[in-house]
């Protein structure tokens, strides 16, 4: 099939990404532009995205993605055989929790040119069942692994970046969300609080409170992160539990 996964792709590129739409309703496809924007990207713009993948929030990332690509994901693109073939990379089977963003730092490390076409390409249907959305107990075990693995080959690459900080924060507050503070937490709030205490202890996630500029994140989310960095157990728990409250009501409402 030549050198892509299919063979129908005209542009020379290490990488071909595509948009993505999120579809909520049976039936709701994407329409692909053929008149939208077409930007080739070079080996210095994939870098400024592959240490974007740290920090999503971030103006330099957001310049790229222009919120319609996710390069954090491994949907919506076509990647070059030799990616695989020739340096190997591939999906960590240890890693279960954005097991995608641990690929894409490694595999874009390889990528020369990449060509974005901003335009939806694949077709995102949010399945609130799906892994990605439910609780799962010690799923927090899940994140601070994936993080443990960024931290440590970013470190055995001598590529380090302030940007892994925000990084370890802001997987910080998924455990919070989709563990901790779930509702389907059967644990106490004293047994989930010290859960919390006995997670930010932890090597990645105590250094990225301590070092990370959260100023670098959106505001709903540098809010949060300033309370879990002061240790405001009781308003995170709070919020996180009424938000996710108001998100089961809109649907059951659908």
């Amino acid at each position: 099939v030549g050198d892509y996964l299919i063979d129908n792709i005209d542009v020379e590129s290490d990488l071909v990404c595509f948009g993505m739409k999120s579809v909520y309703t049976e039936g709701e496809t994407a329409v692909w532009d053929t008149h939208a924007e077409r930007k080739i990207l070079s080996k210095y713009d994939i870098e400024k995205i592959r240490f974007g993948l740290l920090n999503p929030d971030s103006k330099e990332y957001q310049k790229y993605s222009k919120k319609i690509i996710n390069f954090f994901t491994a949907c919506a693109k076509l990647y070059k055989r030799e990616i695989f073939t020739v340096h190997l990379a591939k999906f960590d089977e240890t890693v279960f929790w954005s097991e995608d963003l641990v690929f894409n730092i490694k595999a874009m490390k390889y990528i020369k040119q990449s060509v974005v076409f901003y335009t939806p390409g694949y077709n995102y249907r949010a399945q609130l069942g799906s892994i990605t959305h439910v609780y799962k107990p010690d799923k927090r075990k899940q994140i601070l692994h994936t993080v443990q693995k960024v931290f440590k080959y970013l470190k055995d690459e001598n590529e380090f970046s302030d940007d892994i900080y925000l990084l370890g924060v802001k997987q910080f507050l998924f455990t919070l969300k989709m563990d901790i503070c779930h509702l389907s937490n059967p644990l106490s709030y004293k047994e989930r609080k010290k859960q919390f205490y006995e997670l930010k202890k932890e090597t990645e996630f105590d250094v990225s409170f301590r070092k990370a500029k959260l100023r670098g994140f959106r505001l709903d989310v540098r809010i949060m992160a300033e309370l879990a960095k002061h240790n405001c157990f009781c308003i995170i728990n709070m919020l996180l539990r009424i938000k996710e409250k108001q998100n089961n009501l809109k649907t059951q409402g659908q």
